[in-house]
């Protein structure tokens, strides 16, 4: 009678402490709309919409880190989305696909998850995944 290890030779060959290889799947989406793009907000619109209770100048005055230079501050979508995928790729994750599904658009990632069975048990046992493809505050600030 043939042994299990007979009628598979590749698992008899693979040790069973060898790590399983798995995936985890994250998906990013995107509101697009081919409006155009909001504008900052300006003293003198702020003022008409509080119908004129407040003056241009003062609002300007009173409120200078609101009505500063935005085109210093602000980067164009694409660098901003570059910047995005450049911190998920440091993440390990890797872009697979792109679909657009209505007006989102998505984006699909994988990255591998690797897991080493428990040695009392020969079950997988997961790293902690809970900060799993999550990004810092800090990184989503900047």
């Amino acid at each position: 009678m043939e042994t299990p290890n007979e009628l598979n030779p590749v698992a008899a060959k693979t040790p069973s402490t060898t790590p399983q290889q798995r995936w985890e799947y994250r998906v990013v989406h995107i509101n697009i709309n081919n409006d155009s793009p909001p504008q900052p907000s300006t003293p003198e619109a702020a003022s008409k919409k509080l119908q004129g209770s407040l003056s241009p100048e003062f609002i300007k005055r009173e409120f200078p880190q609101m009505y500063q230079k935005q085109s210093a501050q602000q980067k164009h979508p694409a660098a901003q989305l570059q910047h995005f995928l450049n911190l998920l790729g440091n993440e390990g994750w890797e872009l697979v696909e792109t679909s657009q599904v209505g007006g989102l658009l998505m984006f699909f990632f994988k990255r591998l998850l690797v897991v080493q069975p428990d040695s009392s048990t020969d079950q997988p046992n997961a790293d902690d995944g809970d900060n799993a493809g999550k990004i810092s505050q800090s990184d989503k600030e900047s």
